[in-house]
């Protein structure tokens, strides 16, 4: 049981206790066209990326997303998807989604000006 009854305030007055601040990090997502991929990096580690394969017309073909296990569940597989979405609508590319996380986020996101091409079965990887 706790000793403080609900009535009772833990802490009356300010006690000029020491301030606890939150721990920043830095989130950057990064185009790596050599290993063809979008890669998050936390704090200059890399934590996590989504795979595009160029087919002969063009089109970038997302077949996996990945998070090293030490980052999940900070959000880190949406964060470099959107990115990744909002990078090819930018520069007009085409994307056919097979990755379960990729087509989830094109379903409840909207991106302006990406162009979708739903495959008929996708082979995620």
């Amino acid at each position: 049981r706790w000793r403080n009854r609900a009535a009772d305030p833990y802490v009356e007055k300010d006690d000029g206790g020491t301030e606890v601040t939150e721990t920043q990090t830095q989130t950057i997502v990064t185009r790596n066209d050599e290993d063809r991929r979008y890669e998050v990096h936390v704090d200059d580690v890399l934590a996590g990326f989504t795979v595009f394969r160029i087919d002969p017309k063009g089109r970038l073909h997302f077949p996996h997303t990945e998070v090293d296990p030490a980052f999940r569940g900070r959000g880190l597989a949406q964060i470099v998807v959107a990115e990744a979405m909002a990078d090819a609508a930018r520069r007009g590319e085409t994307v056919v989604p097979h990755c379960p996380v990729v087509a989830k986020y094109l379903r409840t996101h909207d991106v302006p000006g990406l162009t979708v091409e739903w495959p008929d079965q996708p082979h995620p990887e």
